[in-house]
């Protein structure tokens, strides 16, 4: 509904834009009204215009594809572009603005139709410096970004961001305790699913599993590990 829209989903999205002044904003792969999320009116009457968002809009990835894919509001990849981009959405993660020119060829856009979108992304390399005679960026190597500085602040993140909903009196665990414990389950001992999707590849060693995490905590008790299922 329209209230739970504007009291549940939005003001989170809101207070990103207005108060943290977000530089740019991703859409989803479904659809709002009919509408998909990426080529929604909610884009240009809401974001743009109520909350004066003026950084760029990025798609999903392969969001304009499910357009004419999967969607079926178009038919056509040209479609897909045309569509996205006069609803403001300023960058594809995908292939389908690779057939804007075509879109323009066939009259489903025009060069004022893209000129807002290259503007904000202009805007948006001016404000990282790409085009400065030496850019801040280029001068910090690739190492710092798994420093061990910033592996600090992500594990005390991840501590922060923990919530226990109910102790009994066994937490915490004592590590000089002899116990049994079962760890069961198919995400136990894998790390990629205690990073979730879009990780980069990890440095080799890098991460600990929840398995391998109580078996180091607890080294005086035994662990026994079933798997439980599989996932798909």
């Amino acid at each position: 509904s329209k209230q739970d829209l504007f009291d549940t989903y939005l003001p989170a999205f809101e207070a990103l834009v207005k108060e943290a002044k977000v530089e740019s904003v991703m859409g989803a792969y479904n659809r709002v009204y009919g509408q998909p999320a990426c080529a929604s009116d909610l884009l240009t009457d809401i974001l743009r215009n109520q909350w004066g968002f003026a950084g760029h809009f990025v798609s999903d990835c392969g969001a304009l594809s499910d357009f004419h894919l999967h969607h079926k509001v178009t038919d056509t990849a040209p479609e897909s572009a045309a569509l996205a981009v006069k609803h403001s959405c300023d960058v594809n993660c995908g292939a389908v603005y690779l057939h804007i020119l075509t879109a323009i060829q066939e009259g489903l856009l025009t060069e004022d139709d893209i000129t807002p979108c290259v503007e904000r992304l202009m805007a948006t390399r001016m404000k990282l410096g790409m085009f400065d005679k030496d850019c801040p960026y280029d001068a910090i190597p690739y190492a710092v970004n798994d420093c061990a500085e910033h592996r600090a602040v992500a594990q005390e993140a991840a501590r922060r961001s923990q919530v226990l909903l109910k102790n009994d009196g066994i937490l915490p665990l004592d590590a000089k305790a002899k116990r049994r414990v079962a760890v069961i389950g198919p995400n136990a001992d894998a790390i990629y699913q205690q990073l979730g999707d879009y990780t980069p590849p990890l440095r080799e060693g890098a991460g600990v599993t929840v398995l391998n995490g109580l078996r180091a905590a607890l080294q005086n008790s035994e662990i026994r590990f079933a798997e439980g299922c599989t996932v798909c």
